[in-house]
């Protein structure tokens, strides 16, 4: 603490002055400045010093003691909705020391090299993804210990999907199912052309065939957009040949199919849509008369015709 001890008049126009009446120290002409270690109140002697008049003592000053500097950090802010963004910020504020407060922020260690903002007036850092950051304030006349800051973010979404196709054309049997982890829980799904109608079920069936848009979403409204296409088989069709008996009543008669569409591989059945026998497209030995045969592909479809 620094006081500026003035004196006038007197005989020979040089001072001294004490703090104690005692011991007496010169002043540089008619000023002084009395450098004290600690706030409080003062009072000087002050006297002619070449005639020894008696001292006279000086007004009273008193110096309050500065309140130590304090840094107040607020981090309700200082969070991550979702993996990989930077939207966390931090706010400094500081109280004590002689003002002017100038903040800064570090990442990972307090060392020049990792100053990544300020000095700046200030309190506010913002922009910042998940790290650990430590502010630092000073004002005129000191600073304070640097204080930490965690900021955390979500794991990665991730999420695993299992499509099953329309299993017969024309039928509405397809499915999509997206399991959601990772973020922070609390899954939501929304199928095309609902994507404003979220619900916790993520088995999307009944689906016909085109294409669909799923929007999977955690609590903080963290998603992933997939897109999918749900196909369907060519129709299932039959066409049969058949030959006739050799002679009435020899049973020699045959028929002999073609099979496209569907799923392969087929199996096929005469007069019994029970006992289907796969990859068998000729039936023999067959007397004269009408028989239905029977088509079913490897989803299990079925067509028939008559011969």
């Amino acid at each position: 603490i620094e006081f500026e001890l003035t004196a006038t008049g007197g005989l020979s126009g040089s001072y001294e002055y004490s703090n104690d009446n005692a011991t007496w120290i010169a002043m540089a002409g008619n000023t002084a400045t009395i450098t004290e270690p600690i706030a409080g109140s003062y009072r000087y002697y002050v006297r002619d010093a070449v005639n020894g008049c008696e001292a006279t003592l000086s007004n009273e000053i008193t110096e309050d003691p500065i309140d130590p500097l304090v840094l107040t950090l607020d981090t309700t802010a200082a969070t991550i909705n979702c993996n990989g963004e930077t939207t966390a910020r931090i706010f400094a504020e500081a109280d004590g020391g002689l003002g002017n407060y100038q903040f800064e922020l570090y990442v990972n260690t307090v060392t020049p090299a990792n100053r990544m903002l300020g000095p700046q007036s200030s309190g506010e850092f913002s922009g910042l993804a998940a790290g650990t950051y430590w502010v630092n304030v000073f004002s005129e006349d000191c600073t304070t210990a640097p204080q930490e800051v965690i900021i955390t973010e979500p794991e990665p979404l991730t999420y695993v999907e299992d499509i099953i196709n329309v299993t017969c054309n024309g039928e509405e049997d397809g499915s999509i199912t997206v399991t959601l982890s990772g973020g922070s829980g609390g899954y939501q799904y929304a199928i095309s052309p609902n994507l404003d109608q979220f619900d916790d079920e993520n088995v999307f069936d009944e689906l016909t065939p085109g294409d669909y848009t799923v929007i999977a979403q955690d609590q903080n409204g963290c998603f992933v957009e997939l897109q999918y296409t749900i196909t369907q088989p060519e129709v299932l069709e039959m066409t049969a040949t058949s030959l006739p008996e050799i002679c009435a009543g020899d049973s020699d008669g045959s028929v002999s199919l073609t099979i496209i569409g569907g799923t392969a591989p087929y199996s096929t059945s005469i007069d019994d849509n029970t006992s289907f026998v796969q990859d068998r497209f000729d039936f023999m030995d067959l007397a004269a008369g009408s028989y239905i045969v029977y088509v079913r592909d490897a989803m299990g479809c079925e067509e028939n015709i008559v011969v």
